[in-house]
């Protein structure tokens, strides 16, 4: 067996990127606004913090819990979603109801600045 040579095309590398960072903000953008817009769907958690959020899973499942980190702006959540990409629909729904999205959007730069320099996600959310 030889070895198959492969050429990639950067531009082409890019273009693709920046087609799956558009596609990954309409498809959250397009949660998070159903979850925003149905009754119910997202709750404050029964707890001492005011931020902690419950949101209704879409696959009828126990509610996902939407909390903030210790410190700044930046939420967590306990979906796959959100422990593959590091920000989802849940958390982006969850910032909208707190009125804090402009400062999320700060602490998602920052995280990416220290985990992966050169991408943009929040840059999907801002276009």
């Amino acid at each position: 067996l030889q070895p198959i040579e492969r050429h990639i095309c950067p531009q082409l590398t890019i273009t693709r990127f920046a087609h799956a960072l558009h596609e990954l903000k309409k498809y959250v953008i397009s949660i998070a606004e159903f979850l925003l817009n149905k009754p119910g769907a997202i709750m404050q958690a029964a707890c001492n913090d005011p931020r902690k959020r419950t949101v209704k899973s879409r696959q009828g499942e126990v509610p996902l819990i939407v909390k903030p980190l210790k410190t700044g702006h930046k939420l967590e959540c306990q979906c796959a979603f959100y422990n593959a990409v590091g920000i989802c629909q849940d958390t982006r729904a969850v910032t909208e109801d707190l009125q804090c999205l402009p400062k999320y959007l700060e602490e998602i730069r920052k995280f990416q600045r220290k985990r992966a320099p050169g991408v943009n996600l929040t840059g999907a959310f801002n276009s």
